[in-house]
């Protein structure tokens, strides 16, 4: 058996990552379980996971209660995250970012994590470099990267103590697009 629990990210990630969940779901082999939770803003959302199969559980995972009642699991996709508002609430952006990661470590203790983070670990890059990799030490520039950086030094200390495995999957995305004549 197979049980996953992701923790699905915000409203402006959440049609993109419920496709890609249902479809990963449904080529799960076997008897599996897979746990979305969210606070679920958009319940379109939530309603193309339960039509897929997948369990949903609406829950704020700042709230003690709910995070300590949510379901065990022996992998977890970690996808919790902000970055829009950040320059107006960096405490916030902090305390989602670093502080409940090692909360749901702590919680889930012992299982397979994946967290996703963000390439804004590495400091900028010329456009014709091709961009940071792997072995470019992290230099987050601003609150958002790193706080990001800090996710994954908080997951990496948890994830030792208790000895969960743990994998980064950092990402860049763009979704600005400028016109230039």
């Amino acid at each position: 058996m197979v049980t996953w629990l992701f923790s699905a990210p915000p409203a402006k990630w959440e049609s993109a990552c419920r496709g890609w969940a249902a479809e990963a779901f449904q080529r799960l082999p076997g008897d599996r379980r897979v746990h979305a939770v969210s606070r679920f803003s958009d319940q379109s959302a939530r309603s193309e996971l339960d039509n897929a199969g997948v369990r949903t559980v609406a829950a704020d995972l700042t709230d003690e209660a709910a995070l300590t009642a949510l379901p065990d699991a022996p992998n977890v996709l970690y996808m919790v995250g902000r970055k829009f508002g950040t320059s107006d609430d960096a405490a916030t952006t902090w305390g989602l970012n670093t502080y409940l990661p090692g909360r749901v470590a702590q919680r889930y203790a012992g299982a397979r994590i994946a967290a996703f983070s963000s390439g804004n670990v590495y400091p900028p890059q010329p456009v014709t470099s091709g961009g940071a990799d792997e072995n470019q030490p992290p230099d987050p520039v601003g609150e958002y990267a790193q706080s990001c950086l800090g996710r994954e030094r908080v997951l990496a200390y948890h994830t030792r103590l208790t000895g969960s495995p743990l994998r980064d999957l950092r990402s860049n995305y763009a979704i600005d697009c400028v016109m230039r004549d």
